[in-house]
């Protein structure tokens, strides 16, 4: 429960709390295919009773089993390019 805000701490559920973790990381897994959909989210905080799977590290918090740019065998070149947007 140390995550919660104090502010929400007396009306929230421990169990609640988890499933609510639970889909944040599952939501930002690099790999699109295992980011749950959204109807899926909605039925799970709805409360219907679905399995979730175990999310992989975040590649930004180093996941050993995920590539790197440093560590890739051909590192690719990003290209920014900024547009400034004028409304009519």
């Amino acid at each position: 429960m140390d995550l919660v805000d104090p502010v929400l701490e007396n009306n929230s559920q421990p169990e609640e709390v988890i499933k609510c973790i639970h889909i944040g990381l599952l939501s930002i897994q690099e790999d699109p295919v295992r980011r749950p959909r959204m109807n899926t989210i909605v039925a799970i905080l709805n409360g219907d009773s679905i399995n979730l799977p175990m999310p992989k590290a975040p590649q930004f918090l180093g996941n050993p089993t995920s590539p790197t740019i440093e560590t890739a065998s051909n590192p690719c070149t990003m290209t920014v390019n900024i547009t400034d947007v004028h409304p009519r």
